[in-house]
């Protein structure tokens, strides 16, 4: 079976499908667990309907799903998601790999984490929603710019400047580069 993305998981519903991502949120209701799992396409909630595959998760842990789409309880549909209507009943489920608890929260918008923790974990900061709608919006502003036949994502990183003592930025850090910088000098 392939994989499908999560966001078009609400065309196959009845479906078994194969889904991977992250795990945003755990709810456990004693039997029954929730898991929201997240992908950059979007967020689908996993039903464990017996409480056993939700027992060594954690936040952020990357795993494999497999299940059969069901529509949600009337009650229970959520209309801010693409995904609200529909539900992932677990049938199957793979630790891909584990995570260590993040040094901030991924959820928030990241207005109260100081730039340098940002920076030092630049690839945990855009996963966060704000942050890759802002790589996804430039990304599209670049490629309207550019030639036709260059259409794929740009992922772009901020550049890094070391300042001298007069606060004047000298020359750009290039991440790996510095050792061979120093042997060509």
């Amino acid at each position: 079976m392939i994989r499908t993305i999560i966001k078009d998981t609400p065309s196959k519903t009845g479906q078994k499908v194969i889904v991977y991502g992250w795990v945003d949120s755990i709810r456990s209701h004693g039997k029954i667990a929730f898991i929201d799992l997240r992908d950059v396409t979007g967020v689908i909630q996993l039903v464990d309907l017996k409480g056993n595959f939700s027992k060594n998760l954690g936040n952020e842990f990357v795993v494999r799903a497999e299940g059969k789409i069901a529509n949600r309880p009337e009650k229970l549909k959520n209309p801010k998601l693409k995904t609200g209507q529909i539900e992932l009943v677990i049938e199957n489920l793979v630790v891909v790999s584990e995570s260590l608890e993040p040094p901030f929260p991924i959820d928030s918008e990241g207005y109260e984490i100081n730039e340098e923790s940002r920076t030092k974990f630049r690839y945990l900061d855009i996963r966060r929603k704000r942050i890759r709608n802002n790589l996804i919006t430039r990304s599209k502003v670049t490629n309207f710019i550019r030639p036709p036949g260059r259409s794929r994502p740009m992922r772009h990183s901020p550049m890094l400047m070391p300042c001298s003592p007069s606060s004047v930025p000298t020359r750009p850090i290039t991440p790996g580069m510095s050792r061979l910088y120093r042997k060509s000098r």
